[in-house]
């Protein structure tokens, strides 16, 4: 079954109060809102019936918009039906709102658009890395908008050479360029630039492809160091390094799972649940060092419904955007906790909470695990991807491994 509403997003208003409308796709228990070209302000929008009111700016060619666009949903729902085939809540979206062309728009506006789009989509994390890459662009502009024909091979080159000249990372460079000509390729689907325009045709991404990030893992002599210190019980340091071993210990899980996690995923000694990057469902036995993190934090949990952590509360963080901007403000204390204990390790180089992920990969290799098991284990569509995890082994691994020849 799917349903099929218009409805105006008023909690997101513009400084005029004008909310923007949107498509609300609902087909077996999942849910997708498109937003729309149309921004009302709720006083002129009638929810009961879908429609605007005659008070509403440019009523007449507004109503005309949403009869058609709601007439043909139904017709496209209805020819659907009867195909009797089976089809997916994009695929009906596809169907009800064909790309529209876009007559003018500037790139800063269309950057604004489609940022606001991911997050009405719950895309949260892409939202960011496109209000990054639109805030780098913005001050290399000066604030000055511009439009999509100005954007030549000549002045994206300059953009990239701005970048590099501010001491960033090439890593950083290439997401900022990548994320960028993601949007050029929105704006070709939406006819905004012509199919065959590449302003990105003078630069190289290869080269940036090539950089080699820098081997995350630590050995297991530095976890059992880790496992060791010392660190005031209910400090926020004391926090990070319960986060980063119950990470190694429970394979690997990824730091906004960890986060999430509630006293029903911990159930016969078992913990379960669905990897929010890729929605697969895990299951693993908690061995003892893993319990007894789990059971310190569980003991001191303010209620059953709660999170198990203390980093997120259900009283507060509510919604998909207060729930992100706390994870990356939290996230950023952690790692610099963890910084603090490699100092006082005496370790060569730092480490972050996603170390944790890497040294499991890394030392189950090392212990003898195969391949297949370490990437199941990882929750990795096949092995291609956990051997990034293992093929640039730190130079003192590869003596080590050497030295009886």
């Amino acid at each position: 079954m799917a349903s099929i509403k218009l409805v105006l997003r008023s909690d997101q208003a513009r400084p005029d109060g004008t909310c923007q409308l949107t498509l609300r796709v609902i087909k077996d228990r999942s849910k997708k809102e498109v937003t729309l070209k149309y921004w009302i302000r709720p006083e002129d929008w009638d929810s009961v019936k879908e429609l605007p009111k005659k008070s509403a700016r440019a009523f007449y060619n507004l109503r005309s918009y949403c009869e058609s666009l709601k007439s043909n949903a139904f017709e496209v729902l209805l020819d659907l039906k009867k195909t009797d085939k089976p089809f997916t809540l994009s695929e009906l979206i596809d169907r009800i709102l064909p790309k529209e062309k876009i007559v003018h728009v500037t790139v800063f506006q269309f950057f604004d658009e489609h940022i606001k789009r991911k997050h009405s989509q719950g895309s949260i994390g892409t939202a960011m890395v496109f209000r990054s890459a639109y805030n780098q662009f913005k001050t290399f502009r000066d604030g000055i908008d511009l439009e999509f024909q100005e954007l030549t091979p000549t002045y994206l080159l300059n953009f990239e050479s701005w970048l590099l000249s501010k001491g960033n990372m090439l890593n950083s460079v290439f997401n900022y360029l990548r994320t960028f000509k993601t949007l050029i390729n929105e704006a070709k689907k939406y006819e905004i630039i012509s199919k065959d325009v590449d302003p990105f045709s003078s630069i190289s991404f290869p080269k940036y492809r090539k950089e080699k990030t820098k081997k995350r893992a630590l050995t297991l002599d530095q976890i059992r160091a880790i496992e060791k210190h010392e660190t005031k019980f209910g400090s926020f340091k004391d926090l990070a390094k319960d986060i980063f071993l119950i990470s190694y210990y429970c394979r690997g899980i990824n730091f906004n799972d960890l986060i999430l996690l509630k006293l029903n995923n911990i159930s016969n000694n078992n913990l379960k649940y669905i990897r929010s990057k890729t929605k697969g469902d895990f299951v693993l036995e908690l061995i003892p060092k893993a319990r007894a993190i789990f059971d310190k934090y569980i003991d001191s949990m303010p209620s059953n419904n709660d999170y198990i952590f203390p980093i997120l509360k259900l009283s507060t963080h509510k919604t998909p955007v207060q729930i992100m901007n706390r994870r990356v403000k939290v996230l950023k204390y952690i790692n610099n906790c963890l910084g603090e204990i490699s100092t006082e390790l005496e370790f060569p180089e730092k480490f972050t909470t996603y170390a944790a992920r890497h040294s499991f990969a890394t030392i189950s290799y090392h212990q003898g695990k195969s391949l297949s098991l370490i990437s199941q284990a990882l929750g990795h569509k096949g092995e291609l991807i956990t051997e990034t995890y293992l093929k640039q082994f730190e130079n003192k691994v590869l003596d080590d491994a050497f030295s009886d020849l």
